[in-house]
C-alpha cells in the first residue's frame, strides 16, 4: 500500500519536478554572462544620459531584458532603460543638456523621451560623385570613425545652455583632439 501511494505521488509530482528543472537551468544560463542578456543591442540606439553615479545599491535593468544587473559609472543609459534605487542608496542621471536627475532611495525610474528631445545621430558624409577621390575618402573614413554618438552628445554638451562654449572652438577642440589638425597618411 504504501509503494502504491509513492507511485502515485511521482506520477502527480513528475511534470512539476521537470518544470522545476527547466527553470533552474534556464536561470543558471541567465545568470552566466554567456548569452544576449548581458550584450543587448538596443532597438533605439540613441543616448538618452549617462550614470554619474552611483551609491549603494544601484541596479540597471537593459530595455526589452529581464536581468537586472549593477551599472559602472559612465554608463550610457538609453530609451525604456530602468535605473533602481535601493534603501540608502541613490543615483545621478546626466542629460545631454547639461540637466540631471538625482534618483532618491527606493526609487524606480524609467527613462523616456515622448517629446523625441534627443534624436538620433547618425551623422552620414554625403559627396558629390564627380568630388569623391581616394584621398577624400580616407579623410571621411578617419573622421567617420571618431565620430561616435559619444563624440557628438559630447560636443552638443560643450556648447549646450548658458554655459556651452563657441561651437567653432568646440570643433577645432574635438579637431585637434582627436589629431585633424595634421594631414591624414594614405593607408
Amino acid at each position: 500500500m504504501g509503494m502504491r501511494l509513492e507511485r502515485r505521488n511521482w506520477k502527480k509530482l513528475w511534470l512539476p519536478a521537470i518544470f522545476c528543472f527547466l527553470l533552474l537551468l534556464s536561470e543558471i544560463y541567465l545568470f552566466s554572462g554567456n548569452n544576449f542578456f548581458f550584450r543587448h543591442k538596443h532597438n533605439d540606439p540613441t543616448q538618452l544620459a549617462m550614470l554619474v553615479s552611483a551609491q549603494n545599491q544601484v541596479l540597471h535593468k537593459n530595455e526589452g531584458t529581464l536581468v537586472w544587473r549593477n551599472p559602472e559609472e559612465g554608463s550610457a543609459l538609453f530609451r525604456e532603460d530602468a535605473i533602481a534605487t535601493m534603501a540608502d542608496s541613490q543615483a545621478v542621471i546626466a542629460f545631454a543638456d547639461k540637466s540631471e536627475l538625482i534618483v532618491e532611495p527606493n526609487s524606480l525610474v524609467v527613462l523616456e523621451d515622448p517629446k523625441n528631445n534627443f534624436l538620433a545621430a547618425n551623422v552620414v558624409p554625403l559627396v558629390s560623385s564627380q568630388k569623391m577621390s581616394d584621398q577624400l575618402k580616407t579623410v571621411l573614413d578617419a573622421v567617420s570613425a571618431k565620430l561616435t554618438t559619444d563624440a557628438l552628445i559630447q560636443l552638443n554638451t560643450a556648447v549646450s545652455g548658458n554655459n556651452g562654449i563657441d561651437p567653432d572652438k568646440a570643433a577645432r577642440k574635438w579637431i585637434n583632439d582627436n589629431g585633424f589638425d595634421k594631414p591624414i597618411a594614405n593607408k
